[in-house]
């Protein structure tokens, strides 16, 4: 096929596959039952937002072509590797992140959690920028108070105390 001689097939092949997870996520989002007549968006917004939003990324992948790929005469095609042994340590890394901040979501709770959590993703995603430990400090614990009060106050959902502190 012609569209494979300027683009990856695993971009091609994945975003189709993110953009029918898209499409299949706004299906399964139509069926969620929310009550006439309330002043919330519903249980269907978010659940439509991400749908759209994959559909989107999924096309902008299958159509993006990358300005790495050189021809070089007779060896063909030469492409960047998918991940370096330091991306993936740092993929790991921010996997491990993830499960420790969902353990201290359930046992310490939103506040504690929260801004450690960011604190850490920031650390591990800046890879060559430069980013003061000050900066990425006052970043974690403005970001954790807006989520904490959009929340609390603004769509009245109370975020998890943790095991830990519901006696307190």
């Amino acid at each position: 096929m012609r569209i494979f001689t300027t683009r990856s097939k695993k971009n091609v092949f994945g975003g189709l596959f993110f953009a029918l997870l898209g499409a299949v996520t706004l299906v399964l989002a139509s069926r969620i039952q929310v009550r006439p007549n309330l002043i919330e968006p519903g249980g269907r917004l978010f659940p439509n937002i991400a749908g759209v939003g994959l559909i989107l990324c999924g096309i902008g992948m299958a159509l993006y072509r990358e300005p790495w790929k050189e021809k070089s005469g007779n060896t063909g095609e030469m492409e960047k590797p998918f991940l370096n042994p330091d991306g993936l340590r740092r993929l790991i890394m921010f996997l491990s992140s993830l499960v420790l901040y969902f353990l201290g979501l359930k046992y310490l709770g939103f506040l504690i959690s929260t801004p450690v959590a960011s604190f850490a993703f920031i650390s591990i995603l800046k890879s060559e920028r430069k980013a003061s430990i000050a900066f990425s400090l006052i970043l974690s614990i403005v970001l954790t108070g807006i989520l904490y009060f959009g929340f609390n106050y603004g769509f009245n959902i109370y975020l998890p105390k943790g095991i830990l502190f519901q006696g307190a």
